[in-house]
């Protein structure tokens, strides 16, 4: 068979093969993938309603959770550690006893301290034993207490401690005990969240104020007399009275500078 004859003989085959997808095999591959009968319509609408109403389950669920989250830290804001010491300062239970009562013995049985940084007896939540150890260790020597002004007769620190009686100091220890006042008043407002009425006085502020700017009494002068007392310890923020005590209202008058045994108020 001829050339001519071999290419006539192939045009007459493909003339009678079946006709092909002019896509060939990817003809194949489409009608395969081709989308099939979803069924009833009905089962789609409650699958798409399940997952909606699940979807708002989360979502009200998440909220819920958040709500509580929010309110759980809101909380947890108002009772802030102190970032020195660790300890939660407006967190404590409430006292049993708001004050020591009106004498030593009393005191003690409420459990009380005295605090001769300011010669009062001090409930648990107001007494603030390292700064009263502090005061103490100040002076390069122990500071001194006297039954009468002038300092002619002295009382050792253990019959001070005791709070049983008024004793005198001098003009040092009075200064001193003002800035250490001013030390525990800004630790029982951010650290201890209690404060007492002695300390959260005005009157007792302003005193204070006088005594650092004085300059006419001698440090070593013996003319400032420690009245025990008896204050009220309250949570800081309460109610406040701006006076103070009683036995603040006169620590305002200061002393003559020719006569300063008259001063017999400690502030």
């Amino acid at each position: 068979m001829t050339a001519p004859e071999q290419y006539a003989a192939l045009l007459s085959e493909e003339k009678d093969a079946p006709a092909e997808t002019s896509l060939g095999e990817s003809a194949l591959f489409f009608e395969y993938d081709r989308p099939q009968n979803l069924g009833n319509p009905m089962k789609c609408y409650a699958a798409i309603a399940a997952v909606v109403l699940f979807t708002i389950v989360c979502i009200a669920v998440s909220l819920a959770a958040t709500t509580h989250l929010m309110s759980q830290l809101s909380v947890d804001a108002e009772n802030v550690s102190n970032p020195v010491t660790g300890s939660s300062a407006f967190s404590k239970p409430a006292p049993i006893y708001t004050n020591c009562g009106h004498s030593p013995a009393t005191a003690r049985d409420r459990g009380c301290s005295f605090d001769i940084l300011s010669f009062t007896w001090q409930t648990s939540e107001c007494y603030d034993e390292p700064l009263v150890d502090s005061f103490l260790s100040y002076p390069p020597e122990p500071w001194r207490w006297y039954t009468v002004p002038g300092g002619a007769e002295e009382v050792s620190f253990d019959v001070a401690a005791l709070g049983e009686r008024d004793l005198y100091v001098n003009w040092e220890y009075h200064v001193v005990h003002c800035t250490y006042m001013w030390m525990l008043m800004h630790r029982a407002y951010t650290v201890r969240g209690y404060i007492d009425s002695h300390l959260d006085a005005w009157n007792h502020t302003l005193h204070c104020q006088l005594v650092a700017l004085e300059k006419g009494i001698g440090m070593d002068v013996v003319s400032v007399a420690g009245r025990v007392q008896y204050p009220d310890c309250r949570a800081v923020g309460g109610p406040v009275n701006e006076d103070g005590p009683e036995e603040e209202i006169g620590l305002l008058k200061m002393p003559a500078r020719d006569h300063p045994t008259v001063w017999h108020n400690e502030g």
